[in-house]
């Protein structure tokens, strides 16, 4: 892994700033590991409280361990801990949340675990589509952050070929903040020798903020403008749309302990029903795509 991520090779997933990029969510899931640490702590100083109700326990730890000692230390590391939580409350449920995603990602990237339940699932979906809506039906895939990869990975899969039904049928696809460096860094060979017989028959959509760590605008510097490359060589390149909610301009010191970067990821649309998203600059691309 840190091969590939310091590696000042030439291909495009070892550009400096994809791996500034990468190595500072490698360092957000390093965190999340120390905070897994820091809850040892908590259980040992429960324990503790245990032991001390009973008198010939705790003789049997003193003559042991520095009991005192032991327990001055795990009270400062959990008034520690708390500290951390009462500055920053939010920080673990959004690293927690990250993390739980990619560790699923890892899983289907890695090893393919569950990956011929979910393309099955979008076989199924592709019948009930044109069967729904008949022979003349497009389709149009609408996918966000990891999910992008899962939708690139059956529109162009390995090893095998794209349905009939997908093949007749599908026409776009549309992705939002996807993770293409982050994966070229972790994964560099999982989207290469892909099966491109769709790549003439559909249009593809980019959805991307730079303020965004994980969301790709597949150009080799982070500003905006078309897309330079795609995930090989002899793909199609998606169509650009920039979509930003701020225009906040934060150190590195103050976006890495405010997790901004990371929680611009989830800013391509508001929790509410009313509240604006990216598909108001989405849907003018479509039309003048002919793809509505």
């Amino acid at each position: 892994m840190f091969y590939r991520l310091f590696y000042a090779g030439k291909d495009i997933g070892y550009q400096p700033r994809f791996r500034g990029q990468t190595f500072y969510l490698f360092l957000i899931f390093f965190i999340i590991s120390l905070g897994i640490l820091f809850l040892l702590p908590t259980a040992i100083a429960v324990l503790l409280n245990v032991v001390n109700q009973d008198q010939w326990l705790k003789g049997l730890l003193e003559d042991r361990l520095n009991y005192e000692t032991l327990e001055k230390a795990l009270k400062i590391i959990i008034n520690f801990t708390a500290l951390i939580i009462l500055i920053f409350p939010a920080i673990n449920n959004s690293i927690i949340s990250l993390a739980c995603e990619f560790v699923s990602a890892s899983n289907y990237l890695e090893r393919g675990r569950n990956k011929q339940k979910i393309h099955g699932q979008m076989d199924i979906l592709v019948e009930k589509i044109v069967e729904e809506e008949g022979d003349n039906s497009e389709i149009y895939f609408h996918s966000y952050s990891f999910g992008t990869l899962i939708c690139l990975d059956y529109i162009f899969p390995f090893g095998l070929k794209p349905t009939t039904r997908l093949h007749k049928h599908l026409r776009g696809l549309i992705t939002i903040g996807c993770p293409m460096e982050f994966i070229k860094v972790y994964f560099p060979k999982f989207l290469t020798g892909r099966n491109i017989i769709l790549n003439d028959n559909i249009k593809w959509i980019n959805i991307y903020s730079l303020a965004d760590a994980l969301g790709s605008n597949f150009r080799k510097q982070n500003d905006e403008g078309p897309a330079e490359y795609s995930f090989q060589s002899n793909t199609i390149k998606p169509i650009n749309i920039q979509y930003e909610v701020t225009n906040a301009n934060m150190n590195v010191i103050t976006q890495f302990f405010t997790l901004h970067a990371l929680k611009a990821h989830s800013s391509y649309w508001d929790n509410e029903d009313d509240g604006q998203n990216c598909f108001r600059d989405l849907i003018p691309i479509m039309k003048d795509n002919d793809l509505l």
